[in-house]
């Protein structure tokens, strides 16, 4: 079930500066991934940010908008799609809206096809804005680190890929003029606004193990006498004479 109490706080937010430079942030982000990502079909399960499509630059054949509203209106812990079948899905907030965040990423794994991917967008609690919601709304709204995002994939066997995947910023810090052109700077600015006020946008891919059969070691069978009756040893034999 969604948690009502953040859904109904990422729609005001979103509306706001803040809200707006992260939804520009965020487009930036998946921009680059959605290029490189080729298949069938692709789904993104939940409209967040508000009323944004953010698979209209993907390169996948068939796009769906996924649900509460959208091409098709389900629970994201329980979709329609077949097993098997998904090139790409997008998360937009749904692990942190949902109520069952494992339910959700127990669907996603039997939805994607092998080698396909998923995209994970959330807000960062390890900041001073995180820190701030949590404060102020206690357990109303669970954001959850990226290290737990990673926890859970690996544990569902999924291949987290950190060089594509990136934090992003809601906040922009102004650089003084004279030093506009500094990569540095601006790199460092960055990285403040990022730790101020921001989220990540995950890619990770379904990695599927091949395993091996391994012929099974048939227990020895031994051989009978042709007579029907087992030959006496040796020792049995002295054994008779001795007495």
């Amino acid at each position: 079930m969604m948690n009502k109490a953040l859904k109904q706080y990422l729609d005001t937010w979103y509306q706001t500066d803040a809200g707006q430079r992260f939804t520009t942030e965020i487009k930036e982000a998946i921009s680059p991934m959605l290029r490189e990502l080729f298949g069938y079909t692709a789904v993104q399960l939940g409209q967040y940010p508000p009323e944004t499509n953010l698979l209209s630059e993907s390169r996948v054949n068939s796009n769906w908008l996924a649900g509460e509203r959208g091409d098709t209106i389900c629970h994201p812990e329980q979709s329609p799609f077949a097993s098997d079948a998904i090139d790409l899905l997008i998360l937009p907030h749904t692990l942190e809206l949902s109520d069952d965040p494992h339910a959700v990423l127990r669907e996603v794994d039997r939805m994607l096809v092998p080698e396909g991917h998923m995209i994970i967008i959330g807000l960062n609690p390890w900041t001073a804005w995180g820190a701030w919601q949590i404060l102020r709304y206690r357990r109303a709204y669970p954001f959850y680190t990226l290290g737990r995002i990673r926890d859970w994939l690996s544990l569902l066997g999924f291949e987290y890929l950190g060089e594509q995947s990136c934090h992003i910023s809601m906040l922009e810090i102004p650089v003084p003029t004279r030093l506009a052109n500094s990569q540095w700077i601006k790199k460092l600015s960055r990285k403040t606004a990022e730790r101020i006020a921001g989220g990540y946008v995950v890619l990770a891919k379904k990695k599927v193990t091949t395993m091996t059969p391994v012929k099974p070691r048939w227990p020895f069978k031994p051989k009978l006498v042709s007579t029907g009756f087992a030959e006496p040893s040796t020792r049995q034999v002295n054994r008779q004479w001795r007495k």
